[in-house]
């Protein structure tokens, strides 16, 4: 008994095509069903707290400064899901090294840039003790890009308090 016959079954019993769509069919269910699963457990495990989160905003120019104004609803930039509401904007004069003529290094003002410390009240989800905006992990020390209604900024997190 051949294993392909003359008219290209398995064993006599099935045709290959025929076993070919069975297969992928299967697949497909198998696979919409495994992902619905693992989303829906994904999905219910987190919790929406309500924390305060500053921000750092460096090497800005005034324009930037003048359009971030407190009250305003800050969104990530990728998902676009809200983060919070801005309470406060501190503003200082951006700093970079630069040599005096002796050759020691000094943290100097560099002219017309700002740096920028701005607090949101807000609430983010917290997926298994980390706290979460879109895709992006909300840790200390990390970049978010946040978007307002008339800006768009790289952000470094420096604190959360929840």
């Amino acid at each position: 008994m051949k294993l392909i016959d003359d008219r290209g079954r398995i064993f006599g019993l099935i045709n290959i095509i025929d076993l070919l769509v069975i297969l992928v069919v299967l697949g497909v269910i198998w696979g919409l069903l495994t992902r619905t699963a693992v989303l829906e457990r994904f999905n219910r495990s987190y919790e929406e707290k309500p924390v305060e989160i500053l921000f750092l905003v460096e090497n800005v120019r005034q324009y930037t400064v003048d359009v971030i104004q407190p009250g305003e609803v800050v969104r990530e930039f990728r998902s676009d899901e809200t983060v919070g509401t801005i309470k406060t904007v501190e503003v200082r004069d951006y700093k970079e090294k630069a040599p005096d003529a002796a050759g020691n290094w000094h943290m100097s003002p560099v002219p017309g840039k700002k740096e920028l410390y701005i607090t949101v009240e807000g609430r983010v989800k917290e997926y298994n003790g980390v706290f979460k905006v879109g895709q992006s992990d909300l840790k200390v020390g990390g970049k978010i890009t946040l978007k307002g209604k008339r800006f768009n900024v790289e952000t470094f997190v420096l604190k959360i308090q929840d």
